[in-house]
């Protein structure tokens, strides 16, 4: 990583503070995790279901996001870093 902003390449100066406050969600993406994992699984097993998956598609897209949520519950990184806001 460069270290540099996401948004470092489209704009010419850095946005108001209050901007990052407001569009910031990591912190809340991570707590809602395992939700997330949980419905990607539900939602794959409706594709499933539905005759738009076959089992082995099912089967690799549940362990994948599975293990996407597993990284992130394993994850050491509890918080956003701050050091591109003033």
């Amino acid at each position: 990583m460069s270290g540099k902003p996401l948004w470092s390449g489209r704009f010419s100066k850095e946005p108001d503070a209050s901007a990052h406050r407001l569009t910031e969600s990591l912190s809340f993406d991570v707590r809602l995790a395992p939700q997330d994992v949980e419905a990607s699984v539900a939602h794959v097993r409706a594709l499933e279901a539905a005759g738009l998956l076959d089992a082995a598609d099912a089967k690799a897209l549940e362990d994948a996001v599975r293990e996407v949520g597993e990284e992130i519950a394993s994850s050491s990184r509890t918080s956003t870093p701050r050091s591109n806001v003033a």
